[in-house]
């Protein structure tokens, strides 16, 4: 497969690009494994719902904030507002597995 071949797959996961920040196409590979990683955290091993980690008191669960590059390395961010297991706001950084 050649490079161009390659970057259009992956860009295939991405409905916005630019030179620092990008957003996941929902339901698209890469979608679903940062969701699948970001559940396999340790700190979700006691909510209801690992996915979802949603709060029993507030209903806040985590959100997709965006795709960032930090200090050369792209990572997907999540936030929570009220983590159940924390009872506090929490931002999480998954690795890309496909980097736009």
């Amino acid at each position: 497969m050649s490079d161009t071949t390659q970057r259009a797959a992956v860009l295939k996961s991405y409905d916005h690009v630019n030179e620092r920040a990008a957003v996941l196409t929902q339901r698209s590979a890469e979608w679903n494994e940062a969701w699948d990683t970001l559940a396999a955290q340790p700190f979700n091993d006691y909510a209801t719902c690992r996915h979802t980690a949603q709060c029993p008191e507030s209903g806040e669960r985590w959100q997709y904030l965006g795709t960032y590059l930090v200090g050369g390395d792209w990572v997907h961010q999540f936030r929570h507002r009220h983590h159940p297991t924390w009872g506090q706001r929490m931002v999480c950084n998954v690795e890309v597995n496909r980097a736009p």
